[in-house]
C-alpha cells in the first residue's frame, strides 16, 4: 500500500473559527479525471491553550506583618488582550504577556487570567510567615522605695531566632537583662535574625516609702535637767521585721536600749539621739532629735530662824538639789567676826546654825552668811546672804 497523509495540521487558529474539510480520495493507478465521490464536512474549533505559568517567587516572608511577598508570572498561548484579577479585586487590562506582583502579604492568593477569546487559568498560591516575635519578661521591683536596684530580664519566642535587644532603640545586642533600674515604665525593644522588632513596656513598682520618726516629731526638744523623758518611734512602710540602732552623742549615761522603739532618757546637757532603721529588704531610714536640758541650780536658805528650842525652826539649815554639795558655808556678825563654819557637808543636812558661837546664844538681829555650792553636774556657785535670828 503506497504511503499516503492521514493528518492535516491548521495552524493560527482562535476560538470558534470554522474550517470546511473536503476530501477524495486518490486511488494510484486510477485515472485521475474518473468522478470519485468527494465528502464535506464542517469542523469548529472549540480548544483553549492559554497556560499561566510561575516564574519566579518569594513566598516567605521577612517578618510576621511584614507585606514583601512577591510573585512573578507570565502566560502563553492565549490573544490580546488579556484581563487579569488578583484576590477577586480591581480587574486590569492590559497587552503584556507576564506581571510581577510585589507588598504581598501572607495567605493564600489566587491570579486569574482572561484573554481576548474567553479562555482563563488560575493560579493558586499560598504566602508563608513566620511566627510573631512574642517578649516574655521577669520582673524584679526596686528593694526600697526609690531605690535604683530594679532589674527586667527579656526571653524572646517566635520570628526568626538570633535575638538582641535595646533599650533606647538605637543600640541591640544579645544582653537581654537590664538592670539598675527605678521604678517607673519601660519601653524595650526585641529584634530578630531578620531585622524583624517588637517593642512591649513593662512596668516596675515603686515599694511605699519607708521612714522612722522619732517623737514628737520636731528637731530640738527642751528638758529639764534631770528629769527623765520618753523618745518614742513611727515607723512607717516597712517590710518584715525591722532591726534598730540608736546612737547617743553627748552626755546621758543613763541610755541602755539599743534596739527598742521606746527609750527612756535622762541627759544632764545638750544630747543628739540618732536611730537607724533596717528592715527585711535592707531599706534604711534615719532620724535624729536634739535635747536640750534646761539647768535650774536650786539653793534655798531661810531668811530667818527661831534658836528657842521649840522643834521649830530651831536651825539654820540650806535646802535645794538632792546630792549637791556644800564646800563651806560661813556666818558674820556685823563686824565681819566669823560666828559658824561648816565645810564638805550635803545640801538638806539637817545639822545646821543653832544661833549660839562660844557656847553664848547669839542677839536678835541680822548676820550675814557665805558659802559655796557644788552642783550635781560639777558646777561650782558661790551664793552670800542675810538671816534673821529671832526669839
Amino acid at each position: 500500500m503506497p504511503d499516503f497523509a492521514t493528518n492535516q495540521l491548521f495552524n493560527n487558529l482562535r476560538r470558534n473559527d470554522a474550517i470546511t474539510l473536503a476530501v477524495r480520495p486518490i486511488i494510484t493507478g486510477f485515472d485521475i479525471n474518473c468522478n470519485l465521490p468527494v465528502n464535506d464536512t464542517i469542523c469548529i474549533f472549540d480548544a483553549c491553550e492559554l497556560e499561566l505559568i510561575l516564574v519566579d517567587s518569594k513566598l516567605d516572608l521577612r517578618c510576621f506583618d511584614s507585606q514583601d511577598g512577591m510573585v512573578e508570572l507570565a502566560w502563553n498561548n492565549g490573544f490580546s488582550p488579556f484581563q487579569y484579577q488578583m484576590d477577586n479585586q480591581k480587574t486590569i487590562v492590559t497587552e503584556k504577556t507576564d506581571e510581577r506582583l510585589d507588598s504581598l502579604m501572607s495567605g493564600e492568593h489566587q491570579f486569574v487570567i482572561n484573554d481576548a477569546d474567553g479562555c482563563s487559568d488560575t493560579l493558586l498560591f499560598t504566602v508563608l510567615a513566620p511566627p510573631p516575635v512574642d517578649l516574655e519578661a521577669e520582673l524584679i521591683d526596686p528593694s526600697c522605695h526609690e531605690q535604683q536596684d530594679g532589674t527586667i530580664i527579656l526571653n524572646a519566642r517566635g520570628g526568626t531566632p538570633g535575638y538582641t535587644y535595646s533599650r533606647d532603640g538605637i543600640i541591640f545586642n544579645n544582653q537581654n537583662s537590664f538592670s539598675r533600674l527605678v521604678a517607673g515604665t519601660y519601653a524595650l525593644l526585641t529584634r530578630d535574625k531578620n531585622g524583624c522588632e517588637v517593642e512591649q513596656t513593662f512596668d516596675l513598682n515603686n515599694p511605699d516609702p519607708f521612714a522612722v520618726h522619732i517623737l514628737p516629731d520636731e528637731d530640738v526638744v527642751i528638758v529639764n535637767y534631770g528629769a527623765p523623758y520618753d523618745l518614742m518611734l513611727d515607723i512607717v512602710g516597712a517590710q518584715g521585721k525591722v532591726d534598730l540602732n540608736w546612737t547617743v552623742t553627748g552626755r546621758d549615761s543613763s541610755f541602755n536600749c539599743s534596739n527598742c522603739e521606746v527609750v527612756a532618757i535622762q541627759p544632764v546637757g545638750t544630747t543628739y539621739y540618732t536611730v537607724t532603721a533596717t528592715d527585711e529588704q535592707g531599706c534604711q531610714s534615719e532620724d535624729k532629735i536634739q535635747v536640750r536640758v534646761i539647768r535650774e541650780y536650786k539653793i534655798y536658805v531661810p531668811n530667818a530662824f527661831s534658836p528657842n528650842l521649840d522643834n521649830t525652826n530651831d536651825f539654820l539649815q540650806i535646802f535645794g538639789e538632792e546630792g549637791a554639795k556644800i564646800s563651806y558655808f560661813y556666818i558674820f556678825d556685823r563686824w565681819g567676826e566669823k560666828l559658824y563654819a561648816r565645810e564638805n557637808f550635803s545640801v538638806n543636812d539637817l545639822e545646821g546654825w543653832d544661833g549660839t558661837f562660844k557656847g553664848q546664844e547669839m542677839s536678835v538681829g541680822e548676820y550675814a552668811w557665805d558659802m559655796e555650792v557644788v552642783f550635781n553636774d560639777g558646777k561650782v556657785i558661790p551664793y552670800s546672804g542675810s538671816v534673821s535670828l529671832v526669839r
